[in-house]
């Protein structure tokens, strides 16, 4: 019950509640592998990478047959932690058993791209974008690339269609910006560049209010900022998830309720009730999600290029089936 309850809490985008929801099972010796998986899984959503890796890697060495081809999560905390080899070496083993893993090959054309390995990097970006070619992270990853290649002009037009899809990628905004001034459009980049520190700053709260999620600070007052963060953001699925999930902690909460109806447009009783969860782990893994992965090591903040950044979601992770 407990392991299928904290299912539940990371289908319903709930990380920070599964820790308290598998109690007990956490302070067996060993773990069960299945524990092990969910509890790291829910740590990478937390940004907890230290222990997804711990937790994950204890999972996937105890029953590889059934973890490694879903443990991208995995090589998304070692890149977050600035272990590229050993992220390399976990995307290479999922894809070794998971050709069709497409954020595996993201991943891999991730770390290629940080060591300014472009040949490899463009490889796995070829393959992920030949499953999923739609995904627009490694669409902006091949923005990278281009301008890494010393391609502006074709790097500018990839970077204007990811921004097109994803409005409030702010790392995105910042590459345009970047890539519009050194095409001596000056007052276009100056634009685009205010524009996404207006984004940044927005995601520096949305942070914020995430670190209050599973805190004594927490409420429905919280989340429902959360959910209107998001929304300013452009983000209305996650805003949705953000509601739908708070309605799980706080039933019939009027606000959230009402915050909810706003946003789907009407009340329909759907739609604040939640799926079903999963009665196993194994029907979880099954049903065709990819979890998230890291952010694409993109820019830092205020101007200044960074390390490592993140927008939010990744890795293959129990419960998560936002591909």
């Amino acid at each position: 019950m407990a392991l299928r309850a904290a299912l539940g809490a990371m289908q319903a985008g709930l990380p920070e509640q599964v820790h308290q929801l598998l109690g007990g099972l956490l302070q067996r010796q060993p773990v069960p592998a299945e524990v092990q998986f969910v509890a790291g899984s829910a740590a990478y959503e937390l940004q907890h990478y230290g222990e997804a890796v711990e937790r994950l890697t204890a999972a996937v060495n105890a029953a590889p047959e059934r973890f490694l081809a879903h443990s991208s999560a995995l090589g998304f905390a070692h890149h977050k932690l600035g272990e590229f080899a050993q992220a390399s070496e976990c995307f290479e083993r999922i894809v070794a058993v998971a050709p069709e893993a497409y954020k595996a090959h993201y991943g891999l054309a991730l770390v290629a791209l940080a060591d300014g390995r472009l040949g490899e990097a463009r490889t796995a970006l070829e393959r992920c974008l030949a499953l999923q070619p739609d995904y627009e992270k490694a669409r902006f990853a091949e923005a990278r690339l281009l301008e890494a290649e010393g391609r502006d002009a074709a790097a500018l037009a990839a970077v204007e269609q990811v921004v097109l899809a994803w409005p409030s990628h702010d790392e995105a905004l910042y590459l345009m910006a970047r890539l519009l001034a050194r095409a001596g459009r000056q007052a276009e980049s100056e634009a685009v560049l205010e524009r996404r520190n207006k984004v940044y700053a927005l995601r520096e709260s949305l942070a914020a209010l995430a670190a209050r999620l599973g805190t004594p600070d927490d409420g429905p007052g919280v989340r429902l900022a959360l959910a209107e963060m998001h929304l300013r953001l452009e983000e209305r699925a996650e805003a949705r998830k953000v509601l739908e999930g708070a309605l799980r902690l706080y039933p019939g909460q009027p606000q959230l309720v009402a915050a909810l109806e706003r946003l789907v447009g009407s009340p329909p009783a759907t739609a604040l009730t939640p799926p079903p969860a999963a009665e196993t782990l194994d029907e979880a893994l099954g049903d065709g999600g990819d979890g998230g992965d890291g952010g694409e090591g993109g820019e830092g903040g205020d101007g200044g290029d960074g390390d490592d950044g993140d927008d939010g979601d990744d890795g293959n992770t129990a419960g998560d089936t936002d591909g």
